[in-house]
């Protein structure tokens, strides 16, 4: 699982529902969630988690697309197998990882050094950790 620091930057309720913002470092992600402990408010540091599966690569920033978190990074280390590859990368000095069909790889044409944007859906994104 992908993990990095965050503080919570923002929290919206509607019934149910929450949309949580984050600030990393200078990105800004946003998060659905079906409830959120009373004890996280603005201003809570947290990890927040991502599984490898679930970012999605492109090569450039998508406007008509309903992933909220769209973050541009560098590709740092490619892991190319026979079905899969595993893109690595930094996000604000993290090491993180994302796996990807290896037919999409190389269609896309990866390669280390490359800009690339990792999308996160909203819903995929979750704190792990109160800090």
């Amino acid at each position: 699982m992908n993990i990095v620091n965050a503080t919570i930057s923002s929290i919206v309720s509607e019934e149910k529902v929450t949309l949580v913002g984050f600030s990393v470092g200078q990105e800004q992600l946003e998060m659905v969630s079906l409830g959120i402990s009373e004890q996280l408010v603005l201003g809570s540091r947290v990890r927040l988690g991502i599984k490898a599966t679930n970012i999605a690569l492109s090569q450039q920033k998508l406007h008509d697309v309903s992933i909220t978190n769209q973050v541009e990074t560098i590709i740092t280390a490619l892991e190319m197998g026979s079905l899969l590859c595993l893109v690595h990368f930094s996000f604000e000095g993290v090491a993180w990882e994302s796996v990807i069909t290896q037919k999409s790889a190389v269609e896309m044409q990866l390669r280390v050094g490359e800009k690339v944007f990792v999308l996160i859906k909203s819903s995929d994104l979750s704190i792990v950790e109160a800090l």
